[in-house]
């Protein structure tokens, strides 16, 4: 993938998720008729998956690392894999660059996270919707602030680059309030 348009594309694909993440609809959906077993009784279902409340669902892979925040400041971000959904996640930014849109040292809990795979770039990108208090000496005022974060990169590398949109209000829709460049590197 060509660099200079990765930028391009990380706002384009955040951009695409917000709507998605605003329009209520949930991309998940089961297509199988056979019920699955969520240890309400005894006796397992023949087709028992890994649906929430079982036993014998393995728990979400934790990643924890640091983002850098504009290259200024440092953020956080732990969150767990569960298939394609991004689990238990949290951010919690130091004080520095962006302070007027990002509390220093509040842990934010996400609402949502997604992993979407692109095989054909061999590129998973990883995204997170989360909120915020006001901060009345930034952009927003006494509005609360909405994050969404996308974190892109070719599967075998060890890098990832992406953003965090900050949204006034109590919606990720619009013209974001500032968005914030993230980079990354994990093992």
């Amino acid at each position: 993938m060509n660099r200079k348009f990765l930028p391009i594309a990380v706002f384009v694909l955040i951009f695409a998720l917000a709507a998605g993440a605003c329009s209520g609809k949930s991309s998940s959906s089961s297509s199988h008729a056979t019920p699955a077993d969520d240890d309400d009784d005894a006796s397992p279902a023949p087709d028992d998956d890994a649906s929430p409340g079982d036993d014998d669902a393995s728990p979400p892979v934790m990643r924890t690392f640091d983002a850098t925040l504009e290259f200024r400041n440092t953020c956080h971000i732990v969150w767990g894999q569960d298939g394609d959904a991004l689990v238990d996640a949290t951010v919690k930014c130091g004080s520095g660059y962006g302070d007027d849109l990002v509390t220093p040292g509040l842990t934010m809990k996400a609402s949502s996270g997604t992993v979407l795979h692109f095989p054909e770039a061999q590129t998973d990108l990883y995204t997170l919707i989360l909120s915020g208090p006001p901060i009345t000496t930034g952009p927003c005022g006494k509005q609360s602030i909405q994050y969404a974060i996308a974190l892109s990169g070719e599967q075998v590398a060890v890098e990832r680059y992406g953003s965090m949109a900050a949204y006034c209000g109590d919606t990720i829709a619009g013209q974001p309030a500032r968005i914030l460049r993230l980079t990354t590197m994990w093992k």
